[in-house]
């Protein structure tokens, strides 16, 4: 998959440990987040304003770059934020390209990656035009449709929800099987 692995001490190489810490508190708070090849890229409000930022993780090492809205330079602190926020929301990330694409997936980390990427709604689109209609798909995986409305609801306006990873399991599964 064309989807950057990032993890904790990837971030910890790269930035100081301070900046890392202090990223922690900032978790979530990037907006407008992309993934677009390797690259990672977001906004986020800082102490001068807003500053746009991008983490390219396929260079080696990974590189950065960054810059708030009168051309100042941007702390390590707001890098190691937009990692932390992929690594523990990454459903929060719109791919750009042929980022996911089902039939690149070969290990449990790439199915993990794209369950968290791919939003609900899109996968049981998908499953309509299997023939396999919401309602049927419901009592495939006995959960009541008000539980998978609000489970899609919750997807879209990015809160967590319960059921929202088994139901996107479930549909992959059966969208791999109905090929």
């Amino acid at each position: 998959m064309n989807v950057p692995k990032l993890n904790e001490q990837q971030l910890k190489t790269l930035f100081s440990i301070d900046d890392v810490l202090r990223a922690e508190s900032m978790v979530g708070q990037c907006y407008d987040c992309t993934v677009s090849g390797g690259d990672l890229s977001a906004k986020i409000r800082g102490n001068h304003g807003v500053y746009s930022i991008k983490l390219k993780t396929l260079q080696e090492p990974m590189a950065y770059e960054g810059i708030g809205e009168d051309g100042e330079a941007v702390s390590g602190k707001y890098f190691a934020a937009l990692g932390l926020t992929y690594i523990y929301t990454p459903w929060k990330f719109k791919v750009e390209g042929a980022g996911l694409d089902r039939s690149t997936i070969s290990s449990a980390d790439d199915i993990q990656l794209y369950i968290a990427l791919t939003p609900l709604r899109q996968l049981l689109d998908e499953l309509k035009t299997k023939n396999v209609p919401l309602a049927a798909f419901a009592d495939m995986v006995h959960v009541p449709l008000q539980q998978i409305h609000q489970a899609m609801n919750d997807g879209d306006h990015d809160v967590p929800h319960t059921l929202l990873g088994p139901l996107k399991f479930a549909c992959l599964y059966m969208l791999e099987k109905l090929k």
